[in-house]
């Protein structure tokens, strides 16, 4: 695992980027789950070894990051295709799900991506746009990295009205943390960046009017 990443960190060096967004922290919950043949198993001690590993396969400017949290183990559906709801408690979640993404912070990963899952127990908006689950990997697990959102168009396209305007999102997203926002939404470069100036206008209004 430390190989393979570092191999892949080099490809990305090699490409002219400096991030790799690739390392799948989340715990599968089983074979018919979309995140299965991405994660590294099903037991949360063998996937935060595996995670461990791999944060430790760096390559000298080239950050990494984990991802997405709070797992995307919590529910077997696509987040590409819907906003994905899970029941578990707080307690639970932390027993299961938490320990791969509290090794890499403790490894001190670069950077952390927060998927598009909303767990009932903890806050009513999804991981990308929600305080709480910024406020606890920033003020009880101190992590002091750079915290990034999922591809945003995914919540854009997942049927809930609420999410429909990406300019929205974004801003939601940078209220409730978020450093970084991916966006992969523009069907043309042209339409990006239209997308972009958008959100950039919504953002610095909500500055402006102390929303952020």
């Amino acid at each position: 695992t430390v190989d393979a990443t570092r191999q892949r960190n080099q490809l990305v060096f090699d490409s002219g980027a400096n991030v790799n967004l690739g390392i799948i922290a989340d715990v599968s919950p089983g074979p018919d789950a979309y995140i299965h043949e991405r994660s590294f198993g099903t037991d949360p001690v063998e996937v935060s070894q595996f995670v461990e590993a791999a944060v430790s396969g760096y390559v000298g400017g080239v950050a990494t990051a984990v991802k997405h949290f709070p797992g995307h183990g919590l529910t077997p559906d696509d987040t590409h295709d819907g906003v994905a709801h899970s029941s578990i408690s707080y307690d639970n979640w932390l027993a299961q799900h938490a320990l791969p993404f509290q090794i890499a912070i403790d490894d001190e990963v670069p950077l952390l991506m927060f998927g598009h899952l909303v767990v009932d127990s903890v806050d009513s908006e999804p991981a990308s746009l929600s305080t709480e689950w910024v406020s606890l990997v920033r003020d009880q697990w101190a992590y002091d990295g750079v915290l990034i959102t999922d591809d945003l168009s995914m919540l854009e396209n997942a049927g809930d009205d609420a999410y429909a305007d990406f300019a929205t999102n974004a801003t939601k997203a940078i209220a409730a943390g978020m450093d970084l926002i991916i966006d992969a939404g523009g069907t043309s470069l042209n339409a990006e960046m239209n997308r972009v100036d958008e959100a950039i206008a919504a953002i610095a209004a909500a500055v402006e009017s102390g929303a952020i």
